[in-house]
């Protein structure tokens, strides 16, 4: 995280400020020491209702990602 607010994504670049690095700067600062986490969870988590929220604004997107196959492609059938 370090590197990402000095030198990464989140570094303010030639005057301007960005915005997601200083709200995570300021919930790592924060006394809580979930704060950060809490915040992921929050804007990442894929809660049920979260999920009925964006269906009803047209938002999710979802694919079939057919794993064990992509898998098997490599790895051959696994067992169990």
């Amino acid at each position: 995280m370090a590197y990402r607010l000095e030198k990464g994504s989140y570094h303010n670049r030639k005057g301007k400020r960005n915005k997601l690095g200083n709200l995570i700067r300021v919930l790592m600062d924060d006394p809580d020491p979930d704060a950060l986490r809490a915040f992921h969870t929050e804007l990442c988590s894929a809660a049920p209702e979260r999920l009925d929220v964006l269906a009803a604004h047209d938002m999710l997107i979802t694919r079939t990602l057919d794993l064990d196959t992509k898998v098997a492609r490599y790895f051959g059938k696994l067992e169990g």
